[in-house]
């Protein structure tokens, strides 16, 4: 008869330890207080969805080979993650805290560290030199919480960094000195009124940004966006939608999707877009304008049909 897979030895008793995956511990949804003792074989944890309170140096003494620790729906508080509390991970990889009770950004990060989410906390502030030793994190997921103000070296450190999320914020400026290697900023849901001069200049590999649901264009704030604010040959996918735009910002021919759906755009300077160099020229492709002043009045049908025109791979999906 075929041999029981053997069971993986030393298994806290409130988890589940695969055989067939010796490597990994599922200790979700079982209504814990404490972290129990992760043995030293185990390179994937998951605690998400319990009620852990804290975290300590001892409950990792043995974790050394972690590679990814998911910690999400938990109510964890910032005092009780201390600075050396992770320190002693130095193969982690994947550290996952959203939905808990953070109200800044943990000290004593590992260095090996390529994905940090802590989206859905109650964050207010990135300490000084919180991902100073960060070099090889990828994606960052703040989303959802409190920040308002972000310091000029937030992000010092993160020099490998190609997704940023800061949706969902209480950001009046675009953040400062982002990376440069950045190739996804997700800043929609916050209450931005400008954009700097020469903003993206700074972001070569910039493909996607999303600055849908902010302040740009209000009353005040006009001349909030200079003209050549969004003209990158890398930019791919500009969001705009839900602001206070008035007039269609330049883009660059290499631009994919425009989202302007949701402003106060009365009119459509189609012989400003059409581009002098072709019609071939332009990638353009999926480009809303409902919901705005534009599409309810007479002009509509014809400017429609210009666009078209301009744009020879763009989809009827205004």
């Amino acid at each position: 008869p075929r041999a029981a897979p053997r069971v993986p030895p030393l298994c806290p008793v409130a988890c589940y330890c695969p055989p067939d995956h010796p490597g990994a511990i599922y200790c979700d949804g079982r209504e814990l207080h404490d972290v129990p003792r992760i043995p030293a074989r185990v390179r994937f944890a998951y605690f998400q969805n319990n009620n852990i309170e804290a975290l300590s140096e001892c409950d990792l003494r043995d974790a050394g080979g972690l590679l990814g620790l998911n910690l999400d729906d938990n109510v964890l508080t910032s005092p009780t993650l201390s600075q050396d509390t992770l320190r002693s991970l130095r193969h982690l990889s994947q550290l996952h805290l959203q939905r808990n009770q953070l109200t800044e950004v943990p000290l004593g990060l590992p260095a090996s560290l390529e994905d940090l989410r802590l989206g859905q906390n109650r964050i207010a502030l990135v300490p000084k030199g919180a991902f100073a030793r960060l070099s090889r994190l990828r994606m960052l997921d703040l989303s959802a919480n409190r920040l308002q103000v972000l310091r000029d070296d937030a992000f010092a450190g993160l020099s490998a960094l190609v997704q940023l999320n800061l949706a969902e914020n209480r950001l009046r400026a675009m953040p400062p000195k982002v990376p440069a290697l950045l190739y996804q900023l997700i800043l929609c849901d916050n209450v931005i009124e400008s954009i700097p001069d020469n903003y993206l200049a700074s972001f070569p590999r910039l493909a996607w940004l999303d600055l849908g649901k902010n302040a740009l264009g209000t009353r005040e704030k006009r001349t909030g966006i200079p003209e050549r604010a969004f003209i990158s040959r890398a930019l791919l996918n500009l969001r705009l939608s839900a602001n206070h735009l008035q007039h269609v910002p330049a883009f660059h021919g290499n631009l994919v999707q425009l989202h302007l759906d949701e402003n106060d755009i009365e009119d459509v300077n189609t012989t400003a877009l059409c581009r002098p160099e072709g019609r071939e020229s332009s990638r353009l492709s999926y480009f809303r304008l409902d919901k705005n002043p534009i599409m309810e009045s007479p002009q509509a049908p014809v400017t429609l049909g210009k666009l078209m025109h301009c744009f020879p791979y763009l989809q009827p999906m205004f």
